[in-house]
């Protein structure tokens, strides 16, 4: 079986996809949020105009950022607990047009110049985790995303679920890669908000939640999001930095050879593992 702190890494990375598709999902509804916003109330109408602009603000800002066509991403990911502390490095690119995400990750187990991969392109994921999947050690693990959540990721609706954000309020200004950004504080509903991104786990329990904070640029564009939760006695902290809009990439699937399917590898596995997923 996996080491405990194995399998941290592994759902991490497996939670890092998850945001991924979180900020690629699109809500199949186009509807607000199904809670209220408790910050915005008729008794407190400044507050409900403040949240009220604050919620638009980000829902165009998420806009403007997929209509930039592309861009890098670069950020930490760090979970403690559980006997799991570890910090990982992050950096890849996101092209909405094509609808493919690459992306590297560093540090946690991956010493020296090991590296866990993952690319995305339209329904398909592959991930490559050095040493960490017994019988996968050198192989692009794939896994259909459209079948596993029953719907299509649809990057030109990226950033759409940041519009769940609910208790928003304005927390004043930061410089941000000699950008100025204004910055938004808020909380997200985790279950609901991987729901209306069509994603189902096993791993977010019912009304878990997290903070967000959120930074925007002076030409209205998501500069970096941070997400901070607590799941099952394991808390994380996830900052995703965007930078670099139309950039060009080139992201393209790995060779066939080099490819195993997930529900193949599963069937493999002994002992009670199993491959985490989103």
């Amino acid at each position: 079986m996996f080491s405990r702190s194995r399998r941290a890494t592994v759902l991490s990375i497996a939670a890092l996809g998850a945001a991924g598709l979180i900020l690629t999902g699109c809500n199949s509804s186009g509807s607000a949020p199904s809670t209220p916003d408790p910050v915005a109330s008729e008794s407190n109408p400044v507050a409900s105009a403040t949240a009220t602009g604050a919620a638009a603000q980000i829902e165009q800002a998420a806009q403007n950022t997929a209509a930039s066509g592309s861009a890098k991403m670069a950020g930490t990911m760090t979970t403690t607990g559980a006997g799991a502390d570890q910090t990982a490095k992050f950096e890849g690119a996101y092209d909405f047009n094509d609808q493919s995400m690459q992306m590297e990750i560093s540090g946690g187990l991956f010493e020296g110049t090991q590296k866990a991969e993952m690319i995305v392109i339209g329904g398909t994921s592959y991930v490559k985790m050095p040493g960490v999947i017994p019988g996968a050690e050198d192989k692009w693990i794939k896994t259909d995303i459209g079948e596993m959540t029953g719907t299509d990721i649809d990057p030109q609706q990226s950033l759409d679920s940041l519009k769940e954000m609910a208790n928003l309020q304005e927390a004043g200004t930061e410089t941000l890669d000699g950008v100025e950004t204004t910055k938004y504080t808020g909380t997200m509903s985790l279950d609901e908000a991987l729901a209306d991104s069509g994603v189902t786990s096993t791993a977010v329990p019912k009304n878990a939640a997290a903070d967000m904070t959120v930074w925007i640029d002076n030409e209205n564009r998501i500069r970096q999001i941070k997400t901070e939760s607590k799941v099952a006695g394991v808390s994380s902290v996830v900052t995703m930095r965007f930078y670099d809009f139309g950039v060009e990439t080139d992201i393209s699937a790995p060779p066939s050879d080099q490819v195993i399917d997930s529900q193949e590898l599963t069937k493999g596995l002994t002992g009670g593992q199993s491959i985490p997923t989103p």
